[in-house]
């Protein structure tokens, strides 16, 4: 869908990372609770229709005018591998390791 080349994905941050930034800046996060993310598109895109279409097709179509397609929803999915959704809590001094701090 897009085109080679378009993401270097060495710059992706993976969400054990994520999660171990966050912990050692005194955050609580579990990637268990981490969901992924993913596209739902309603009706393919108009480039991806015409390709897809022979070419006597494309030249009857050419002159009709097409609807632009709406922005992608987003459903969830268990995978992490492209796009997901985190969270964390600022933990409390009480919770954070090394503290000194007596209730």
């Amino acid at each position: 869908m897009v085109p080679p080349n378009t993401h270097d994905w060495r710059l992706y941050i993976k969400p054990h990372e994520i999660s171990f930034v966050l912990q050692s800046h005194g955050f609580l996060c579990d990637t268990r609770q981490f969901r992924g993310m993913r596209p739902s598109f309603g009706a393919l895109p108009n480039a991806m229709l015409m390709r897809s279409l022979p070419a006597q097709k494309k030249k009857r179509l050419a002159s009709i005018q097409m609807p632009t397609p709406q922005p992608a929803q987003f459903v969830e999915t268990s995978s992490l591998e492209i796009n997901y959704l985190g969270w964390a809590r600022k933990a409390s001094s009480s919770n954070r390791k090394g503290s000194t701090h007596e209730e």
